[in-house]
């Protein structure tokens, strides 16, 4: 699915590969932050960080658990620097940014 955007928001879905790093968008939108929530009919863990992130990187997210990053001393961050792998095929998150 595409990401669809607004003035002030960025929304989306990213599903990916069992051991394979997938950035939520490649797309170098600015953005302030980033929700990220594991879809309901997730059967395994979502797990979020850099191009390295692994399921060895940390715990992730159960089924419908949710994180939100933030900018750190007011400086934005890339969306496309954000990137999930799964610990099976087929689940994902929906994310909403606020662009920066």
């Amino acid at each position: 699915m595409a990401t669809s955007t607004t003035n002030d928001f960025l929304f989306g879905q990213k599903t990916g590969t069992a051991g394979t790093a997938v950035q939520l968008d490649s797309t170098e939108y600015a953005v302030k932050s980033v929700a990220l929530i594991a879809h309901s009919s997730n059967g395994g863990r979502v797990f979020y960080g850099g191009s390295a992130v692994a399921s060895t990187t940390q715990k992730g997210l159960a089924t419908s658990e949710s994180l939100t990053l933030s900018k750190i001393d007011g400086r934005a961050f890339l969306l496309s620097s954000i990137y999930i792998d799964v610990e099976i095929t087929g689940d994902g998150v929906d994310f909403i940014a606020e662009r920066g």
